[in-house]
């Protein structure tokens, strides 16, 4: 003997009733419930019952059904395309049902005979030209209710649907303060989950670069919304102008600066691009991400790519790895102008992401013998090296003239107490292209810190000195009144192409925005 309730296979549909006769028989609460779902879909409403239940007879003096004051009849059935039958007497529902058979009927007994008769109403609400149902099979009523009611509440915010950022970045920290909002694997995957967890935010993605911590996403417009994305990303320890909450129109201004890499450390750079698609691929996989907020990667990236064709004769072309080769030439060789020398050279070199490689292919073409380490996966470059584990690169550092350090270690991998590994004989550069740090600061005299090197012989060239993402920054500083006008530019193309914002507003109200309000960097409203 089975136990527990009836489950019934079905399919969900949605009938067409407008202008079609409908025939209910009955006057109880039940028959009020099916009412209210059926009034709205423009039937012509006939009820048989010789009495009325208190709401079904308010709908009643509302005009919303005709009603035949009297028992059920045979004749009822004429001309009827659907019934519903919920007498308190279940033979009689039976036996109307059987009759709608014979005359190919579509019929829905509310009682114990719902399972014999051809479909069932689930939960339903409605919301202008929307309606969702929600259906258990017959499994659990109170559980679709619930759905329901959530759902609705769910989708009620979504008339308030925005673009949302959020983040800080080395324009706002110094790497020192930023470098602790960096996510490492575990802590990205519980941010992530966080985030989903969060009601109002339905899509997003998170971008965790050196240079910044970004959540890019699709929200409920409302205050609150922001208040939660700052606690769970730490900013709530920030002050307002060390970090940035953008909304709307400003949020996508934003997102097209970045992609045209004008936020960069080295203005102009093309990492951000690969950095964002990866952001957001890994979104996709796990569930993040939808089609609003592909949209606008999707149409920033357009506009970005109209930016850097306008703003490229301003500037100079150069990579995070550029300006690093530029520092190793001028550190190495004394300050000379040219090319980079490394005949003769070793580079060891951490890592094998984008930065990684990036650096691999430059002090190649320069004539560096190169020794690339790999954690997990061997890089698929196709330059001459030798490759070892990472886990033995500090048995070559004694013959190496320069360290890179770009991996997503949390930890460093170089510490002070690892001076003796490097050689007496010459100045060995260390690099740190990492967030977290792979390098402790601590482990050389650090560059261009106001410290000499002296001992009781007198002032000596630092042997081991330490360049970071900041160092390299604050080195290679651009002319303002040059980024001034590139700015100017970049704002004036966005404009130009405001089109492509205006698209994603109406998708997400479904209606022409308004135009939005000021900047709100660091700020949670008015």
């Amino acid at each position: 003997m089975k136990y527990g309730p009836v489950v019934k296979k079905t399919l969900p549909v949605s009938l067409l009733l407008e202008g079609r006769r409908c025939l209910i028989v009955g006057g109880g609460p039940g028959i009020a419930r099916k009412l209210e779902n059926l009034i709205p879909s423009g039937a012509e409403l006939i009820l048989v019952s010789p009495g009325l239940c208190p709401r079904v007879e308010e709908l009643y003096r509302e005009g919303c059904f005709h009603w035949e004051e009297r028992p059920f009849e045979l004749s009822d059935l004429n001309d009827a395309d659907i019934v519903y039958c919920g007498t308190s007497d279940s033979d009689l529902n039976l036996s109307i049902l059987e009759e709608c058979r014979k005359r190919r009927i579509l019929c829905c007994p509310i009682d114990k005979n719902w399972p014999e008769g051809d479909f069932t109403t689930p939960a339903v609400f409605r919301q202008e030209e929307l309606s969702v149902a929600v259906s258990t099979g017959g499994a659990s009523c109170r559980r679709s209710k619930l759905i329901k009611q959530n759902l609705e509440k769910h989708i009620e915010m979504m008339d308030s649907l925005d673009l949302m950022v959020i983040g800080t970045s080395h324009r706002e920290l110094a790497l020192e303060r930023r470098e602790p909002f960096h996510l490492g694997p575990e802590d990205f995957e519980t941010t992530g989950m966080m985030l989903s967890h969060v009601w109002g935010v339905h899509e997003f993605l998170i971008l965790n670069t050196c240079n910044r911590i970004e959540v890019h996403a699709v929200v409920s417009g409302e205050r609150s919304v922001g208040l939660l994305l700052k606690r769970i990303l730490g900013f709530d320890s920030l002050s307002e102008d060390e970090y940035y909450l953008l909304q709307g129109e400003e949020a996508f201004e934003h997102s097209s600066t970045l992609l045209a890499g004008l936020y960069s450390q080295t203005p102009g750079e093309n990492h951000i691009v690969a950095q964002m698609k990866e952001a957001r691929q890994t979104a996709e996989e796990r569930g993040w991400t939808g089609t609003i907020l592909n949209d606008w990667f999707a149409r920033t990236l357009g506009v970005s790519k109209k930016i850097r064709g306008k703003v490229s004769p301003l500037l100079k072309e150069f990579e995070i790895e550029d300006v690093a080769c530029e520092n190793i030439r001028q550190t190495l060789t004394a300050g000379t102008t040219g090319e980079l020398p490394g005949s003769g050279k070793t580079a060891l070199i951490l890592g094998t992401g984008i930065i990684a490689e990036g650096m691999a292919r430059r002090m190649s073409a320069a004539g560096y013998r190169l020794i690339c380490c790999y954690h997990r996966n061997k890089p698929s470059w196709e330059w001459d090296m030798e490759l070892i584990p990472l886990t033995e690169f500090k048995t070559r550092i004694a013959g190496a003239d320069v360290v890179i350090a770009a991996t997503s270690s949390p930890q460093y991998l170089l510490k002070s107490g690892d001076e003796p590994l490097f050689s007496k004989e010459r100045t060995t550069l260390l690099i740190d292209l990492s967030l977290p740090r792979n390098i402790s600061p601590s482990l050389g005299s650090g560059y261009d810190r106001g410290r000499e090197c002296r001992d009781e012989d007198g002032p000596y060239e630092e042997r081991l000195p330490v360049r970071d993402l900041d160092d390299l920054k604050h080195w290679y500083r651009r002319e303002l009144a040059d980024m001034e006008q590139v700015m100017t530019q970049c704002r004036r193309t966005i404009q130009e192409n405001r089109d492509s914002y205006d698209r994603i507003a109406n998708t997400l109200t479904g209606r022409k925005q308004k135009q939005p309000a000021g900047r709100a960097a660091g700020s949670l409203g008015p």
